[in-house]
């Protein structure tokens, strides 16, 4: 089972490496010279402010809900 678990977070972190790079193109893309050609704006920097505060928040608080959950719930029987 392990062999399986492994496999599949190698592929989850390709996954979200992608993201990750489909995020920063379209986040950096309109202070680009691109950004008139394609009629991008950029966004206020309080709002990117608050979307980085909001995420930087978000992030740790759901880890610890997370390690929280996980420590009350017991592993299925199949899965030991």
């Amino acid at each position: 089972m392990r062999r399986v678990y492994y496999a599949l977070s190698l592929h989850e972190d390709e996954k979200a490496r992608g993201l990750a790079v489909v995020v920063t193109v379209g986040a950096v893309l309109p202070w680009t010279p691109l950004a008139g050609s394609l009629e991008f704006v950029a966004l206020p920097p309080g709002f990117v402010l608050f979307v980085v505060a909001a995420v930087v928040t978000y992030l740790p608080m759901v880890e610890a809900a997370k390690r929280i959950f996980c420590r009350r719930q017991p592993l299925a029987p199949s899965a030991r």
